[in-house]
């Protein structure tokens, strides 16, 4: 299914960097998330942080929560 190729896809970029690096030679990884991953906002709160809640609104959303987390 398609929704569950970018959680293997994160699933296997961090494994392969567990498996193959150390903590001192590890790469960065930049994780963007999305609105998706939180439900719909009112207009009061326009801005997302990282202290709101996972509710996705759609499955892209449910796929990029679950490699967020």
């Amino acid at each position: 299914m398609n929704s569950d190729i970018l959680y293997i896809g994160m699933t296997g970029i961090l494994e392969n960097c567990r498996l193959h690096f150390t903590k001192e030679t590890c790469p960065w990884i930049f994780i963007a998330s999305t609105s998706h991953v939180y439900s719909l906002l009112s207009l009061e709160e326009q801005f997302i942080n990282e202290t709101l809640p996972l509710n996705p609104i759609s499955i892209y959303g449910l796929t990029k929560a679950q490699a967020d987390e």
